[in-house]
């Protein structure tokens, strides 16, 4: 499953995880809206919290800038766009 083979391919060296940071983009510029993201956001918050990570944090259609932000408020662990 994707879930496995994600966890196959972190670095387990460390027993203190960090952070994860989803940013989820739902609503696009000329696009149809990309239905099934909620799934998607709620199986990578099952995942990392299974593989023990401290803080999930989820963001869904920020701007730009306020995808700037947000990366720039601190050190994160682990990045995926979705």
């Amino acid at each position: 499953s994707p879930q496995h083979s994600l966890a196959n391919e972190l670095d387990y060296r460390f027993s203190k995880r960090g952070r994860v940071l989803v940013l989820n983009y739902v609503d696009f510029y000329h696009c149809s809206r990309r239905q099934g993201s909620e799934m998607d956001v709620k199986a990578l918050e099952n995942m990392f919290s299974y593989l023990n990570f401290k803080d999930v944090f989820v963001h869904n259609n920020l701007t730009l800038g306020e995808t700037v932000n947000v990366l720039q408020q601190g050190k994160l662990f682990r990045l995926f766009l979705i």
